[in-house]
C-alpha cells in the first residue's frame, strides 16, 4: 500500500471516529465506506481454535464472523492459514460450495452474496472480512 493511500484510509477511519479515541468499530466503519460494502467484521484467530470475533458493523457481519469461527472454514479461515487475503466473488458459484461445504450453504442462508475478507498483514493473528448481501461486485 503506497503512503497517500495509507493517509486516505487512517482519514477515513478519523472521520469515522468524530474525535473520539479510535476503536474497532471506526476501522470496520471506514472498511463498510472505502471498499462499499454491506459490513465488515474483526476476528482475532491465534490458532485454528482460538479465535473469537471482537467486533462486526451489523448482524449479519457477526453472523458470517461466527460462522467461519463456529465450522472452522471460509474466506477468513483461509486467509488466516494461507497469510494472505481471500477473495469469494460470489458464494453462489458452485466453486464456493466444494472450498468450503459448511460455510457456503450457511452464510447463502443468511443473506450472503459475494465477500471479500482482506487478511490484516500487520497483524498476523486477525482478519477483516467485508462482505455485501447483495448482487454487486466487490470494489
Amino acid at each position: 500500500m503506497d503512503g497517500s493511500r495509507v493517509v486516505r484510509v487512517w482519514a477515513e477511519v478519523g472521520r469515522h471516529s468524530h474525535g473520539a479515541p479510535t476503536s474497532l468499530a471506526h476501522v470496520c466503519a471506514a472498511a463498510v465506506t472505502g471498499v462499499r460494502v454491506d459490513g465488515a467484521g474483526v476476528s482475532v484467530m491465534v490458532s485454528p481454535t482460538v479465535r473469537e470475533t471482537v467486533h462486526a458493523t451489523d448482524g449479519t457481519a457477526a453472523e458470517l464472523e461466527e460462522l467461519q469461527l463456529t465450522l472452522g472454514e471460509g474466506p477468513c479461515v483461509d486467509s488466516f492459514a494461507d497469510g494472505g487475503p481471500s477473495l469469494a466473488a460470489d458464494l453462489q458459484l458452485p466453486e464456493y460450495s466444494v472450498r468450503w461445504p459448511a460455510f457456503t450453504p450457511a452464510a447463502i442462508g443468511n443473506g450472503v452474496g459475494p465477500c471479500s475478507p482482506c487478511h490484516c498483514r500487520s497483524v498476523r493473528s486477525g482478519s477483516v472480512p467485508s462482505i455485501c448481501t447483495g448482487s454487486a461486485p466487490v470494489r
